[in-house]
């Protein structure tokens, strides 16, 4: 990232977006752990359901060392 400051999302944007369910996502370049950590975080909130796009094995490691069970998305 570019920048340290804390990015914060409005919380009437995110109460709108849990009422609408959660929505399919497509993860690109989900290698990186930022990117998996972005989608727990989403996933968390009842946001998104991901499809995650790279190499299987080491999304499954980035995912495990964060204690993140995706066995029920796609990869």
């Amino acid at each position: 990232m570019l920048s340290k400051k804390e990015i914060l999302c409005p919380e009437k944007l995110l109460k709108l977006a849990k009422a609408k369910g959660p929505i399919k996502v497509v993860i690109v370049n989900a290698g990186k752990l930022v990117s998996i950590e972005s989608a727990k975080q989403a996933v968390d909130e009842g946001l998104i359901d991901p499809i995650f796009i790279g190499d299987k094995k080491v999304i499954e490691r980035l995912a495990g060392d964060i204690k993140w069970d995706i066995a029920n998305y796609e990869i």
